[in-house]
């Protein structure tokens, strides 16, 4: 299983679940108007089409998803973090950042704009978007938060 990372919320211990660009979730819609997933007019989505983003390590998280306070903690990683103090850090798995499944029913696809920092966790096969989120939820005690 790769090794994957993501700022998100936290909700009691494990990171909150939902559709939002700092929960464990994607936005649905189109692309082009921020959504991750765009399912199909029977409600289906499927592998390389879109899905939750993440990174390979913590230092390749975007600056508008690691919280600022890592500036002043880091300010040698993290000089331009600029999400909210209520984003946390998380990582799941241990492998390499390769294509292949990270949970059951989700795999990572790497990004071909730029593989070697971002990638995307997508449903293994076509499934109703309510059971790509249910893959995604069920993932939720497997991250571990990051802080040092």
């Amino acid at each position: 299983m790769p090794l994957i990372w993501r700022g998100m919320k936290i909700d009691g211990d494990p990171p909150q679940v939902g559709r939002g660009a700092q929960l464990l979730g994607v936005r649905i819609g189109p692309f082009e108007h921020g959504g991750d997933v765009n399912p199909d007019g029977d409600g289906f989505v499927q592998p390389g089409a879109g899905g939750m983003s993440v990174s390979p390590t913590v230092e390749a998280l975007p600056p508008h998803r690691l919280p600022r306070r890592l500036q002043k903690k880091y300010p040698e990683r993290f000089p331009d973090a600029t999400a909210p103090n209520g984003v946390h850090c998380w990582c799941m798995g241990k492998g390499a950042f390769v294509p292949e499944r990270v949970a059951d029913r989700l795999c990572l696809r790497l990004d071909p704009d730029d593989p070697e920092r971002h990638g995307l966790v997508e449903p293994d096969d076509r499934m109703k978007m309510e059971e790509y989120e249910t893959a995604l939820e069920a993932t939720r005690d497997q991250w571990i938060r990051w802080e040092e």
